[in-house]
C-alpha cells in the first residue's frame, strides 16, 4: 500500500450521480466507467489512470508497455464475497489500484486479501477456489487492509480478496493496468475482458451513459501520449465498437426510467428478504 500525501483531484461522486440519477442508493452495486461520463461532469476523474503517480508505479510493477483499462467509480454495498478478478495459469496478472474515498477498517468494509493465493495453479487453485467460495467470510484467515482517504492499495488481481461489515455507500475508485499482450491468446483474453465490461455489471440499474469510452475521451484533446497509445491499441483489437463507445449520447429517458423502476423493485425485494431472515 502507498499513500499519496498530495490529494489527487477527484470527482467520483459527480460521476456516480450523473450515471445513476434517481437510483435508490442501496439497490445495487453501482459502477460507472469514468471515461464514459462527460468531462464537464467529471473533469479530472476520467484521466486519473494517466496520472504519473499511479501509472508510474504500475509501470514499475508490470513493465513500461501497459494497457490502462479505465477508471471505475463505484459504491460497494454490503459484503463482497471472496473472489479473484482473474486467474492465469502462466502467472500473468493485472495490477489493480483501489482508492477508497471513506475511512474503512476491518469492521466497516475494508479490503481483505488472502496473501499468496495468486500462486495457486491447476488442481490446487480449483480446490482452494471451491473452499473459499463455500466458507463463511470470517472463517477464511485473510488479512485486512484498513485505509483512509489518500491511501492507495495496489495488488495482483489473481489474489483472492473481498470485504465484510460494510454499509451501502463505500465509495471507491478502481484502476486496472495490464501488459500489452503480444500473443494471440493474450489478445483474446483482453478482448473478452473488454466485452464483459461493456455488458455492464450494474444490471438492473440502467446507466445514463451505457458504454465504456465516450467520443470525448477518445478525442484526447490534451494529446496525452499514454492515453493515445491505449486508444490506438484498443482500436486495433476491435474494442471500440458497439457498446464500447457512445454513438448516440445518453440513454433515452424512457429506458432510464424503466431501469429505475427495476432498481426500486429489486431494492424492495432485498429489504423484504432481509426482514424475513431477521425473523428466523
Amino acid at each position: 500500500m502507498l499513500t499519496i500525501r498530495r490529494p489527487l483531484p477527484l470527482s467520483a461522486e459527480q460521476a456516480l450521480a450523473a450515471q445513476f440519477r434517481g437510483t435508490p442508493l442501496g439497490s445495487q452495486w453501482m459502477w460507472t466507467r469514468a471515461s464514459a461520463v462527460p468531462e464537464a461532469v467529471a473533469p479530472t476523474l476520467h484521466s486519473l489512470q494517466e496520472h504519473p503517480l499511479l501509472h508510474g508505479v504500475a509501470a514499475q510493477l508490470r513493465g513500461d508497455d501497459l494497457i490502462g483499462q479505465g477508471v471505475d467509480a463505484q459504491r460497494y454495498i454490503g459484503e463482497t464475497a471472496w473472489h479473484s478478478d482473474g486467474h492465469s495459469e502462466d502467472g500473468g496478472w493485472t495490477a489493480k489500484f483501489m482508492l477508497y474515498l471513506d475511512d474503512v477498517d476491518e469492521s466497516t468494509g475494508c479490503l481483505h486479501v488472502f496473501p499468496g493465493s495468486h500462486l495457486f495453479r491447476g488442481e490446487e487453485h480449483a480446490a482452494f477456489q471451491a473452499f473459499i467460495s463455500a466458507a463463511p467470510f470470517g472463517a477464511v484467515p485473510g488479512r485486512a487492509v484498513p485505509t483512509r482517504p489518500g491511501d492507495v492499495i495496489v495488488f495482483n488481481t489473481n489474489v483472492f480478496h473481498g470485504s465484510t461489515g460494510g454499509g451501502i455507500n463505500r465509495r471507491v475508485i478502481n484502476i486496472d493496468y495490464q501488459l500489452n499482450p503480444t500473443t494471440r491468446e493474450g489478445e483474446r483474453a483482453l478482448i473478452d475482458s473488454c466485452e464483459k465490461t461493456a455488458k455492464g455489471r450494474d444490471h438492473p440499474v440502467v446507466r445514463t451513459f451505457p458504454f465504456n469510452y465516450s467520443k470525448e475521451w477518445l478525442g484526447n484533446r490534451s494529446g496525452n501520449p499514454v492515453r493515445q497509445h491505449w486508444i490506438d491499441r484498443w482500436r486495433e483489437l476491435g474494442c471500440l465498437d458497439g457498446l464500447q463507445v457512445a454513438e448516440g449520447g445518453p440513454m433515452p429517458e424512457q429506458l432510464q426510467e424503466n431501469g429505475r423502476i427495476a432498481a426500486l423493485n429489486e431494492a424492495h425485494s432485498r429489504a423484504a428478504a432481509a426482514n424475513a431472515d431477521a425473523r428466523l
